[in-house]
Parts: C-alpha cells; structure tokens; sequence
C-alpha cells in the first residue's frame, strides 16, 4: 500500500527511508464512519479509492 500512495515521492527525494535495510510485515487497515443515511461524495470516493488500490 505504501508503494502505491510513496513511490513518486520517494523517486523524487520528498520522502526517504529511515530504515532502508529493515522490511517491516504489512498492517492491516481500517476505515470506520458514522452509518447514518448522508455519505459525502468525498468519502465514498475515498472509500473507493482504498478499496481498489488495496484488492487491486
């Protein structure tokens, strides 16, 4: 997932490793909201947007 939201900005040397030799196991992640009948449009596209980046 880092990859995905980094890899430009690590390209570019916006961000840098701070532990280059070290592989740390992926984390799951979790997205909660209010369950109630109004859901913005930039939450739901938010939504989207993870749900796709992360089952591909």
């Amino acid at each position: 997932m880092l990859d995905l939201m980094t890899k430009d900005k690590i390209i570019k040397g916006e961000l840098i490793q701070i532990f280059p030799d070290s592989n740390f196991p992926a984390q799951p992640i979790s997205l909660l909201w209010n369950n109630n009948h109004y859901q913005s449009n930039k939450h739901s596209a938010f939504k989207t947007y993870f749900s796709d980046a992360l089952i591909g």
